[in-house]
């Protein structure tokens, strides 16, 4: 019996280090902006009420996502989201995508990225985990274009 209450202590604390904790009152800005030549760009900050509110809910989908299994990678032009903290940290999440790499008869090789639905990847630095996101995978396809926001800082 012993054991078996050391294996699930243990297991809950593996598993709550590996999720990401976001407080909402530490985000200084967030961006969003689609990485495309054109790209739209989106930017909320907390100290305003629609930045505000924006944020609540984006921390709230991260701090409740599911770690999953499988690599980490974001696609060729897809929406990023950068969550600047105010200790400096920048938060860069995506929609998680699926590689496939092969060489075609003729010799030529090529990569084709497939979306995988309802997931997306957090990247802190050189950390990346995958996380089952839902809400925010949602959100980040089409949503966040129809928030109220400011202008975007320039990222250079």
């Amino acid at each position: 019996m012993r054991i078996l209450l050391f294996s699930l202590i243990f297991l809950l604390a593996s598993y709550t280090s590996m999720r990401p904790v976001l407080i909402e009152e530490d985000v200084v800005n967030m961006q969003v902006f689609s990485n495309t030549p054109r790209g739209e760009c989106h930017s909320f900050d907390y100290v305003n009420a629609s930045g505000k509110s924006v944020i609540k809910e984006v921390v709230g989908w991260i701090n409740t996502s599911i770690p999953t299994e499988g690599t980490s990678e974001f696609g060729k032009y897809t929406v990023l989201m950068d969550i600047r903290m105010n200790d400096g940290k920048l938060f860069t999440i995506a929609r998680a995508y699926s590689w496939e790499h092969g060489k075609l008869p003729n010799g030529y090789s090529y990569s084709s990225a497939t979306p995988i639905e309802g997931e997306i990847v957090i990247r802190n630095g050189s950390e990346t985990m995958r996380a089952k996101a839902p809400e925010l995978y949602d959100w980040l396809e089409n949503q966040w274009k129809h928030q109220v926001s400011g202008a975007c800082l320039d990222k250079t």
